[in-house]
């Protein structure tokens, strides 16, 4: 793509961030539930973020400081999730707890461990 959009970096925060993986595992939506995503929105003195595999809804604070990244334990709904979403759930949750550094690329977000390994790849969608 050649529109200005495609060509500049999106926003971490903010920004409608569907999950394309999670560690090596690629992710998809599930027929019947919500796209799997995550929002990080900033404002007001707060970072607070907003995820879903399509099961239960996450939710939590973060900080960032240049390239790092910390998120604080999820408080989440408590509802049962079959098959695939379970695993797809702990494996978010991991993520999160993981990732220590943040990079944009485009319209693409990699969450990385401290020592550099990718745990999550994401793609920024506009409405």
């Amino acid at each position: 793509e050649r529109c200005e959009r495609a060509m500049a970096d999106a926003s971490l925060s903010n920004t409608y961030w569907r999950i394309v993986r999670l560690g090596s595992e690629a992710v998809s939506a599930v027929e019947g539930r919500r796209e799997p995503h995550v929002i990080l929105r900033s404002g007001d003195g707060e970072a607070r973020y907003a995820a879903t595999v399509g099961c239960n809804a996450l939710a939590g604070g973060y900080t960032v400081a240049g390239d790092a990244i910390r998120f604080t334990p999820a408080a989440t709904t408590l509802s049962g999730c079959p098959p695939p979403l379970d695993a797809l759930e702990h494996a978010l949750r991991a993520a999160l707890q993981r990732t220590g550094r943040w990079q944009i690329r485009g319209n693409t977000l990699e969450f990385l461990d401290g020592a550099g390994t990718p745990v999550a790849l994401f793609q920024a969608v506009y409405f």
